[in-house]
């Protein structure tokens, strides 16, 4: 279910991609931030490279930080 959270601070883009001797998939490159909301939650966020049929960019959650 999409939640929408309000930022107060963000680090990156940290990109990664898959290893070039291996066949892409649909995330083949990743930009990865650390982000904190407004209420002090950290997450881990990434945008795919991959974008959607309507051409917007696809964001995902990766992970929560304690």
């Amino acid at each position: 279910e999409a939640q929408s959270v309000r930022l107060a601070e963000a680090l990156g883009p940290e990109r990664i991609a898959e290893e070039w001797w291996r066949p892409q998939s649909d995330y083949g490159v990743r930009d990865y931030y650390r982000v904190e909301s407004s209420e002090g939650r950290r997450f881990w966020i990434f945008r795919a490279a991959v974008t959607a049929a309507d051409g917007q960019p696809r964001w995902f959650l990766h992970g929560v930080f304690p």
